[in-house]
């Protein structure tokens, strides 16, 4: 048997044997792969510009259902560049890039973004040197298809300065994205009776100024008499010892002037 028959041979028995490990890089799911993208670009001022980029796509490593992933994102100029508007590029302009995901109920795309320099008109945009992070959730676990899609710059998403749309989207390579289930179940938002302790409110006893009256006592012809413990003076109650000896005196001596002007009338 021929060496050319036989390399093919090997291989094959190795490719079933060993599995993904001989599988082209853009078959598996955690990967790098590149492609030409062919853009046609439109801005305000200047007429539609086409541009080559390389785009090389970073597949997430074992991502998972409910879980946001990051796909990353490197473009290179391959023929032209997007040149700046006639009003220039502002300070604030920022790149946002996309890729297209098909094969999820609910997921169309992934989104990220890079700040840019400010650029004067008419002159090349540079691109990002690093990997820019686009970033999605998968709301379930399945298989889909991943493609470079298109490319906008301006300060806001809304806000768009230039507008890049893919024109070779068949032709593109397609890479695969594997998304496992979470494995563990959502609590549903259900109400749960929890004993909860209740504050008893207990009543405080409130002070209270209390006026204590001293009523006068009353003697037994109703007349009132001073409180006990008040000086006997015979004022404002009943008459005292001293007070009666007085009046007892006076009334002697009244006594005995009536009774010398009755003797001295007598006599006359």
């Amino acid at each position: 048997m021929r060496a050319r028959s036989v390399i093919p041979l090997v291989l094959s028995v190795l490719a079933a044997v060993t599995g993904p490990a001989f599988l082209p890089a853009h078959a598996g799911n955690a990967h790098a792969a590149t492609d030409v993208v062919d853009y046609e670009c439109t801005g305000t001022g200047g007429g539609p510009q086409n541009v080559q980029i390389r785009v090389t796509l970073t597949m997430p490593e074992n991502p998972v259902a409910g879980q946001e992933m990051v796909i990353g994102w490197q473009g290179v100029y391959q023929a032209g560049a997007v040149t700046a508007p006639d009003s220039g590029l502002p300070e604030d302009s920022k790149l946002y890039v996309y890729a297209s995901i098909s094969g999820f109920p609910g997921l169309t795309s992934a989104t990220g973004v890079s700040r840019l320099p400010a650029v004067g008109a008419g002159q090349p945009i540079p691109l990002p040197m690093t990997i820019v992070e686009m970033r999605t959730t998968a709301g379930s676990a399945g298989t889909g298809i991943v493609r470079p899609a298109a490319v906008n710059i301006g300060t806001s998403p809304q806000d768009r300065l230039i507008e890049c749309e893919v024109r070779n989207r068949e032709e593109l390579t397609t890479y695969q994205l594997v998304v496992a289930g979470s494995g563990t179940p959502t609590p549903a938002n259900t109400a749960v009776n929890t004993p909860t302790a209740t504050a008893t409110s207990t009543p405080t006893p409130t002070l209270s100024p209390t006026a204590t009256v001293t009523m006068p006592r009353t003697g037994r012809n109703g007349v009132e008499q001073t409180p006990a413990g008040g000086v006997e003076t015979g004022g404002g109650g009943e008459a005292g010892p001293d007070g009666r000896m007085v009046m007892l005196a006076g009334f002697v001596l009244f006594l005995a002037g009536a009774g010398g002007l009755l003797l001295r009338r007598r006599a006359v």
